[in-house]
């Protein structure tokens, strides 16, 4: 990985965590993260009306992955929606954001002809024990520690970023090719929007479910629609940055690896700013989370 998409990649890392810590603090129904969904939309919509040819072209080729990106992303405001009301940042987070890292190797590996080396994989073997290690609170309540909600929205989380994270690079490296006379940034902030827009629809469908969908909705309309403007400007710069980085590398695994810097981070803001508990086996999971994660980006 060259310097550029590093940089990129970096500074999204702390966007990332830093809009999440704001999704927690807020305690969001999955109506909000709607409204942050469209509120993204928004805010893209003059860039893919300036860049009208990229978003007909993108639109016209490749509307079923905008579809199934879209559908990945919900599910991913699904398992955060899910694990940040009456779950700790410093658990939730680290899960949604180290899983991934093991997945996508393995993703990759099984649908194309790329490979990872044997340290790659040892990397990943490090990142389930150190998953395995966050959540855990003693011996005796172990399995039914891995066997909360929590964690079980952490993994629906992990499971739709590796969705997403596969079909964006799939759609960005073969936009590239033929939009090459386009700047990167044209084409991703376009893909941005395309994404945002879809993600909307299925979000706002799955919103509606829920008994208590009409309450909900209503909150956060009355007391939430202020911080959903902001985590939506700052969740906009963070994926942003990452799609302009996808133009620049090969490897996605690389990209959604270097990304999960912002984990030491989040934990840092869940356990500061919201009195978060911080033990020895916590800690011991997180070194395991970022020694697997470096295996997997060198």
């Amino acid at each position: 990985m060259t310097w550029l998409p590093f940089v990129l990649v970096l500074v999204s890392a702390f966007c990332h965590a830093g809009w999440n810590f704001i999704g927690k603090k807020s305690v969001p129904f999955l109506s909000f993260f709607t409204l942050v969904s469209v509120w993204a939309s928004l805010v893209l919509l003059p860039v893919a009306i300036a860049f009208s040819d990229i978003t007909t072209h993108i639109i016209g080729e490749y509307y079923p992955f905008l579809i199934a990106t879209g559908f990945f992303q919900a599910w991913y405001f699904v398992g955060l929606s899910g694990g940040y009301r009456g779950y700790e940042l410093s658990v939730i987070y680290p899960l949604a954001r180290a899983l991934p890292v093991a997945m996508v190797p393995l993703a990759v590996s099984l649908f194309s002809d790329q490979h990872y080396q044997l340290s790659q994989y040892f990397g990943v073997t490090l990142i389930v024990l150190g998953c395995l290690l966050v959540p855990f609170r003693g011996r005796e309540v172990f399995w039914s520690s891995l066997k909360s909600k929590g964690v079980f929205y952490a993994v629906i989380a992990a499971v739709a970023t590796t969705g997403y994270s596969y079909v964006d690079q799939l759609v960005l490296s073969a936009v590239a090719i033929e939009l090459s006379e386009h700047f990167s940034w044209q084409r991703s902030l376009v893909y941005m929007f395309l994404l945002s827009v879809s993600a909307s629809c299925w979000t706002l469908l799955f919103s509606l479910f829920p008994k208590e969908s009409a309450e909900q909705w209503r909150q956060s309309l009355s007391s939430q629609l202020t911080t959903s403007i902001s985590t939506a400007l700052v969740m906009t710069l963070t994926y942003s940055l990452v799609l302009i980085a996808m133009n620049y590398t090969e490897h996605v695994g690389q990209v959604v690896a270097l990304r999960q810097v912002s984990i030491p981070i989040g934990v840092a803001m869940g356990i500061w700013w919201l009195n978060e508990d911080f033990n020895r086996t916590k800690l011991l999971g997180l070194v395991g989370l970022m020694a697997g994660i470096y295996l997997v980006l060198a």
